[in-house]
This record gives structure tokens, sequence and C-alpha cells, in this order.
């Protein structure tokens, strides 16, 4: 957490597969495709912020998602030192 942002490691498969599909089945482009930058983020909580992609890393399969937490509080995991 650097102020109002905070970073969210994930996969990249997960920000890239589409998440909605019209009444036929068919994908629908929106916040979770590859060709939106803007994310919707929903925590194990509930709680639901929007999203930018940092990064991401598809042979590693890893993304870096940047959230305004605004002045929420939300847990934190150091990654390293």
């Amino acid at each position: 957490v650097e102020g109002t942002d905070a970073y969210i490691v994930t996969n990249a498969h997960v920000v890239q597969s589409p998440h909605f599909l019209d009444p036929f089945g068919f994908p629908v482009r929106g916040h979770h495709s590859p060709s939106s930058s803007l994310l919707r983020v929903t925590l194990a909580d509930g709680r639901q912020f929007q999203g930018v992609l940092h990064a991401k890393d598809d042979m590693m399969d890893l993304a870096i998602i940047k959230i305004d937490i605004g002045k929420e509080s939300v847990t934190t995991m150091k990654l390293s030192k």
C-alpha cells in the first residue's frame, strides 16, 4: 500500500479471461478483457474497487493490478525485504 494505492498480485490468465457471456454464450468484452485498461476487483470480503493493470507476465502467469482504496483499510502482505 502506497498512500491510497494498493497492489494486488494475481494470475495473468485471470485478468485476460472474459467472465461475462451474452445470452448466446459468447464472451462480452468488458472490464475483465485484455483490451480494456480498467478492471473491477472484488476482494475476499466482497468489497469492490476500480483497478488498472499495472504489469503482466504471461510466461510466469502473474499480473499486478493497482487499485485506489481511498480511505479504506485493507490487509497487506509483504512480498520481499
